[in-house]
């Protein structure tokens, strides 16, 4: 995981990005979850903190792809909470990384130095 500061507002939010993903195959049917969270542990006390989640249905790539130049074997997906990217191997697209928008004053309790 890494943070960038390279978003749409910079003053509000922030992009936690992650290419650290298996590359699966997705399908015009599928739906592709992602949700990240934050383990604080405290001695023998452990705690899940929610960071951000986002969704993306196979339909909405399909739908970039067919947009996309002959040849061009790569695709990214803007929407309102993030970014996603695919890749063409094989035949298939396949999820490379995403990178998710999240409220900068909500990281900022978890991650003091942004």
């Amino acid at each position: 995981m890494k943070v960038y500061k390279e978003v749409p507002d910079p003053t509000t939010m922030v992009g936690v990005y992650s290419n650290d993903i298996p590359p699966i195959p997705i399908s015009v049917t599928d739906t592709i979850n992602v949700q990240i969270s934050i383990d604080n542990n405290v001695g023998a006390q452990a705690s899940k903190m929610s960071i951000g989640e986002m969704s993306l249905l196979g339909s909405e790539l399909y739908s970039v792809i067919e947009n996309l130049p002959v040849n061009q074997n790569t695709a990214e997906v803007i929407k309102e909470n993030g970014e996603w990217y695919f890749g063409l191997q094989d035949k298939f697209w396949t999820i490379k990384g995403f990178t998710m928008y999240v409220p900068l004053n909500q990281m900022r309790k978890y991650v003091k130095e942004l």
